[in-house]
């Protein structure tokens, strides 16, 4: 089953709080943390937000990290 999930920071957060070198170790780490779900992976020009295409068994499958 293919899921389209669109990322959405907390509305607590901050945007200091994403320091490059954060950012960079995130994404160095996505495929593998993710567990092998996602298949497809975009940022979009106009928001800071990730869109992501994720293939699942089923809808109960969750990521962990």
């Amino acid at each position: 089953m293919k899921i389209l999930a669109i990322e959405h920071d907390p509305p607590d957060v901050r945007d200091d709080q994403f320091t490059e070198a954060l950012l960079q170790a995130e994404a160095a780490s996505v495929g593998t943390a993710a567990g092998g779900v996602i298949r497809e992976l975009y940022f979009r020009a106009d928001r800071d937000e990730a869109v992501l295409v994720l293939e699942c068994p089923n809808v109960a499958k969750r990521l962990r990290s």
